[in-house]
This record gives C-alpha cells, structure tokens and sequence, in this order.
C-alpha cells in the first residue's frame, strides 16, 4: 500500500508553477503522451492516465491551453491535441468494448454470474449488494418500472463511459459530468414518440377495419 505522495506528483507540481519554462510544460506532456499510449492493454492505459489525472493533471490542463495561446508554441500545442486525440480513442476503444460485451453476452443470469464472481470477497460486493437492494425497491408498476430501469441503465452508461477516457473525479460528493435531466428529459420524448406510434398505428387499424367494413357493405348492396 503507498503511503507516500503518488509516483507522478512531482511532475503534474512543475505543470503548477507559473514560473516554469514553456520547453519543461512540454517536456512534461510529452512524457505523459509517451507512457500513456505505449501499452497495448486499453486498461493499463487508461489505468496510467487516470494516475496523472489524479495527481492533479485533471486540474491543469484548462491553464495549460491558456499557456498554449500565450506563448504560442506550436510543440506544446502539438503535444497537448495528441492527449486529447488519445483519450478520445481510448473512449472509443471502451465503446467497441462494450458491443463486444453486449453481443458475447447476452443472457442477463450469465453476466450476473460474471459480475458477482468479480465482486465477491472483495470491497465491492457490499456496493453491489446494495445496488440490488435499492433494485428491489423499484415499483411494480408497469409503466413506472421500465423506465426506472431505463434511466438507471443511462447513469451507468454515463459514468463507466467517461467521453474524458479517465474515471470520474471520485473525490467529488456529486458526479456533475451526470447529466440526470437530460436523460429524464431523452426518456419523456422516446416516451412520448412511442405513444404516438401506438396512436398512429391504432388509428392506421381503425381506418382499415372501416375500410373493411364499407367494401363489405358495398359487396352486400351489389
């Protein structure tokens, strides 16, 4: 267990500095580009980057872009979109991640298995259990319940995929990348879109069964 300051906190402490060289900012970044993009494992990666952001990197990086336009250094610049460019890919690579998931397993018992087999004995089976527990709560009314599981699904979605390609800032009491009303809004308008294709395909039902009934009346009268 590390009890000392984090292995990158000297470095992402110099990025702080006002006072530091632009040629030191850029050898910094250039040196985060270069470890995180040398492993081939996506979790290793991501693993690496989520330890500068961390360290503070999180934080830095909106004055960083400040110094880029001040002092314009095209190096600096350079290096700055190869780490955006990075994580953006990483974020895709986690997405084509998860169809692959999706497509391999796709019985629910099955995944739980999985899920549970990976959390047992260990710190996160309490927060499962939980997440079941609170799961069971859940209203059993068919109208209200899909659409719980809907926006539950969403939140998981939006935390585990952080568009960033490092996890959320778990220090934070409130995750604020979370868009909860926007989901609840996207969930009222496929709502909404859903009740006016059943309107529109009962009343496509109702003129055909009257259709129906006018030829079958037509027919008696000839």
């Amino acid at each position: 267990e590390q009890t000392g300051p984090p292995r990158f906190q000297v470095l992402m402490d110099k990025l702080r500095g006002e006072e530091e060289p632009p040629q030191l900012v850029v050898a910094i970044i250039t040196f985060v580009n270069a470890l995180t993009t040398y492993p081939n494992e996506l979790d290793f990666r991501m693993h690496l980057r989520n330890e500068f952001m961390n360290c503070g990197l999180r934080d830095v990086l909106p004055s960083l872009r400040d110094l880029n336009r001040s002092v314009s250094d095209d190096e600096l610049s350079i290096q700055i979109n190869v780490l955006e460019t990075n994580r953006e890919d990483d974020y895709n690579e986690l997405q084509q991640k998860l169809g692959d998931i999706q497509s391999e397993f796709d019985d629910p018992f099955d995944v739980f298995q999985i899920v549970y087999n990976q959390a047992k004995h260990t710190e996160v089976e309490p927060a499962l259990l939980s997440i079941l527990q609170h799961m069971l709560l859940i209203r059993d009314d068919p109208e209200a319940k899909p659409q719980y599981f809907r926006l539950i699904d969403d939140v998981i979605s939006q935390v585990v995929l952080q568009r960033s390609g490092v996890d959320p800032d778990f220090k934070c009491k409130h995750l604020d990348d979370i868009d909860v009303e926007r989901i609840i809004e996207q969930q009222i308008d496929e709502q909404r879109l859903k009740d006016l294709e059943k309107t529109k395909c009962d009343l496509e039902d109702a003129l055909e069964s009257k259709r129906r009934e006018v030829e079958e009346g037509e027919g008696k009268i000839l």
